[in-house]
């Protein structure tokens, strides 16, 4: 079963589709071409995340480069909203991927460290 970091990363991965579609449609005044365009930015985002990014990816990533991947995948959906005028969802996206990235990255704690001060209570 995934973790509820797990499925948050998933949100946040579909929420940047959402992002850079948005961006995309907003770039022309025609409908069509706005539909066209975001359907081909979602492609390429699409394609990207495919081949890098997946758990089925052709050419998967680890480590740092799987947190700089991240770090340009989330930061192009940021920017995308940015670019199409809407910075307080921008923001939004942001904060939620710094800490759900944070709660990814720190390390576990079982209990307590071996160097900490455990004051005997039992007698």
């Amino acid at each position: 079963m995934p973790s509820l970091s797990d499925v948050a990363m998933f949100l946040l991965e579909l929420a940047v589709y959402v992002a850079v579609a948005w961006w995309a449609f907003n770039l022309t005044d025609t409908f069509l071409l706005g539909v066209v365009l975001a359907l081909v930015a979602i492609a390429v985002m699409g394609t990207i995340w495919a081949a890098f990014g997946s758990p089925q990816a052709r050419w998967p990533v680890y480590g740092f480069p799987r947190i700089m991947l991240e770090l340009l995948w989330f930061g192009a959906g940021v920017l995308a909203l940015f670019a199409a005028g809407t910075p307080i969802v921008a923001v939004i996206l942001a904060v939620v991927f710094v800490v759900v990235m944070w709660l990814r990255l720190r390390p576990a704690r079982t209990g307590p460290a071996p160097d900490d001060d455990v004051e005997d209570l039992s007698g």
